[in-house]
């Protein structure tokens, strides 16, 4: 299949994903990230592996998955003073992970790694010691990066690139309707009443202070109770953008079988994905939480495992748009 047709089809699911996500706007994310989020982390890993995380040196990628490991203890079996230290230990993880992953993309030799990798834990203890409320970096590491930014931001990104490297018309195109659908949300809120189960309230209580937060940077109503989280307009129009972004990511990355061939893998492995896969599904259906527990540490391994080819990406795109040839 060409990359006109993918494009073509990828117009398509972009439509459909926000038409959905209009009228389930809490369900369609709960769907999306139960069944198709774990066979996205399973799948991107193995193809990730295969090009050697792209990353310059081998085992790399081992210092990656020790940091999301280590953000499911933060989750789930640790205990701090305050909620600060929490919040600030969790997001120290996402930005290290971030930050080493660019040195782990960008430079081969050592002297250049440790030089940078150096200067990011000192801008970190500086914000940590000298910053009495880092309440952006919290939202930016501990929040938006491994969620909307992932799925949002740099999923823009990789339909921007494929665009300027193929001189694609249809890949603009893409990259306008994505756009597009992504604003209608915040410009286009129907008067509807909209009344959120039992179920969507239990199991979305992982997620709501992506509303919270995201309403407040956009200077929309302010959400200062749970309750309005699932009965205001604008946390609604939040839900639909958010059911969006998470729903087209996954179906974007499994419309791109034949141009990244994510799928050309060892039967044995592709069977482990999908027992593994099936394991997931089973654990969500009993209870959303359990599964969110479960599957917490593999989801930000793939989000973190991507970082590297994220910060290719964007140099990609910025030698693309300036007509330089970049290595990477």
């Amino acid at each position: 299949m060409n990359t006109q047709k993918v494009d073509l089809i990828n117009i398509g699911l972009m439509i459909f994903s926000c038409t959905l996500a209009y009228f389930l706007p809490f369900e369609l994310f709960l769907f999306s990230y139960a069944v198709l989020g774990p066979l996205h982390y399973l799948t991107e890993i193995v193809w990730l592996h295969k090009r050697e995380y792209f990353s310059k040196a081998r085992y790399d990628f081992l210092i990656l998955g020790v940091l999301a490991i280590s953000i499911y203890f933060l989750g789930y079996h640790s205990h701090f003073e305050t909620p600060r230290q929490h919040m600030m230990w969790s997001s120290s993880v996402v930005y290290l992970a971030f930050t080493f992953a660019f040195a782990f993309a960008m430079f081969k030799k050592m002297s250049y790694r440790f030089v940078f990798i150096l200067s990011s834990l000192l801008l970190l203890l500086i914000i940590d010691r000298k910053v009495p409320e880092p309440n952006s970096f919290i939202r930016l590491f501990g929040l938006f990066l491994p969620t909307l930014i992932h799925v949002f931001v740099f999923t823009g990104m990789f339909i921007l690139v494929g665009a300027l490297k193929n001189k694609s018309v249809t890949g603009i195109a893409s990259l306008i309707v994505f756009l597009v659908c992504g604003i209608s949300f915040f410009v286009f809120i129907p008067n509807v009443q909209y009344q959120a189960s039992e179920y969507v309230k239990n199991s979305y209580q992982g997620f709501y202070m992506i509303n919270v937060e995201l309403s407040r940077i956009l200077g929309l109503t302010e959400i200062k109770t749970i309750p309005e989280v699932y009965s205001s307009p604008y946390s609604i129009a939040i839900a639909r953008f958010v059911s969006f972004a998470y729903t087209y990511h996954y179906l974007n990355w499994f419309s791109k079988t034949s141009v990244i061939k994510w799928h050309k893998v060892p039967k044995l492995q592709l069977g482990i994905v999908l027992a593994i896969w099936i394991i997931a599904l089973v654990t969500y259906s009993i209870n959303y939480n359990i599964g969110l527990q479960a599957l917490y540490a593999l989801s930000f391994l793939h989000v973190f495992l991507e970082f590297p080819l994220n910060h290719q990406s964007f140099v990609q795109a910025g030698s693309l748009l300036l007509g330089k040839k970049v290595q990477v």
